[in-house]
Parts: structure tokens; C-alpha cells; sequence
């Protein structure tokens, strides 16, 4: 009996030693599964931070080399320009008229302008109207005289500031009038004004 005893409780040692070889074991083998991901998780993120490192520098190269060639590209563009500026200044200077041509076209534009314009602002001028023009001009001239001649009248008391101002006023009454026909004289003379009823030529 205590042989067979003996035996059961030999048995049972044996068991729970072998469970504790077995627990042993499998925390080994855990613990060496976790230390092989952790040298996996280090050597990933070794790499990945190496290929960022990697990109980025690629990046920058590519960012300077796009930026070298803008600038080449505008400086060939300014170049370009400048050329084709120099090239239309000589051109226009090779065609550019002398000042007596410039001065001989801006008269004949003066002449087209003033025609074109008193054509179109005097509608039909009459001989009467003209010579009404002449009556009025020679009024304010006889008009003008007589006051002036007025001035040295003998029955005339000392000449006053109002005198003057009437001698003033009549003056530029008559000298305007006789501007204005100068001015239809010489736009009659020249063809800038037609008299309606006459011949041209």
C-alpha cells in the first residue's frame, strides 16, 4: 500500500513538473516572439524614416532645379523683348519723316480739321449776311472814333474814369467785330468757308 502510494504521488510530481516545464516554455517562447516584433517594428520604422529622408531631398532638388529654370526662362524672355524693342525703335527711326515733313503733314491736317469743322458749325453763309457783318463792323468803328474825337471837344468838362471806361468798352467792341471778319475773309480766301451763291473757282 505505501509502495502504491509511493507511486501515485511520484506520478503527480512528475505531472505538475512537466506542466511547469511547459508553462516555462511557452512564456520563453512568447517573450522571444515579442522581442523578434519589437526588432521588426524598429527596423520598419528605421526604413520608413530613412525613405522620407530620402523624399524629401528628392523634393528640394526637384523644387531648385524647377526654380533655376524659371529664371533662366525669364531672363531669356527679357533678353528677347529687349531685342525686338531695339529692333522697332531703329525701324521707326529708319522710317521716321524730317521736321519739315512733319510740319508740312500737320498743316495739311490743320487745313482738313478747320474745313471739316466750319462745315459742319456754319450752315450756309449768304453775301447778306456777310455784308451785315461789314455794316456792323464799320458802325462800331465810326462809333468809336466819334467818341474819341468827343473827348476833345472844347464844351466838355475834364475827362473822367467813366469816360474811359465807355472809350475802353467801344474799343473792344469794334476790334472784335473786325477780328471776326478778318476771320471770314481768310476762311472765304482759303476754302474752309462757302459762300452760298458763289463760284469756287
Amino acid at each position: 500500500m505505501l509502495s502504491m502510494f509511493a507511486r501515485r504521488e511520484d506520478g503527480k510530481e512528475v505531472r505538475e513538473e512537466g506542466k511547469l516545464i511547459a508553462s516555462l516554455a511557452s512564456r520563453a517562447e512568447t517573450a522571444g516572439q515579442n522581442r523578434a516584433n519589437v526588432g521588426l517594428t524598429g527596423t520598419f520604422t528605421a526604413t520608413a524614416k530613412s525613405s522620407t529622408t530620402t523624399d524629401a531631398a528628392a523634393s528640394a532638388q526637384t523644387a531648385q532645379g524647377q526654380a533655376a529654370t524659371a529664371q533662366a526662362e525669364t531672363a531669356s524672355n527679357m533678353v528677347r523683348l529687349m531685342g525686338e524693342d531695339a529692333k522697332r525703335r531703329a525701324k521707326l527711326l529708319a522710317t521716321a519723316p524730317s521736321i519739315g515733313q512733319y510740319l508740312c503733314h500737320l498743316s495739311h491736317d490743320m487745313r482738313n480739321f478747320t474745313r471739316a469743322e466750319t462745315t459742319n458749325a456754319v450752315i450756309g453763309a449768304t453775301p447778306a449776311e456777310l455784308q451785315r457783318v461789314v455794316r456792323l463792323a464799320a458802325k462800331l468803328r465810326g462809333r468809336y472814333l466819334a467818341q474819341v474825337v468827343d473827348l476833345g471837344n472844347p464844351k466838355r468838362g475834364p475827362i473822367t474814369e467813366a469816360d474811359i471806361r465807355d472809350l475802353g468798352r467801344a474799343r473792344e467792341m469794334y476790334e472784335e467785330i473786325d477780328r471776326g471778319l478778318m476771320a471770314l475773309r481768310h476762311a472765304i480766301e482759303s476754302g474752309d468757308l462757302d459762300v452760298d451763291g458763289t463760284n469756287s473757282h
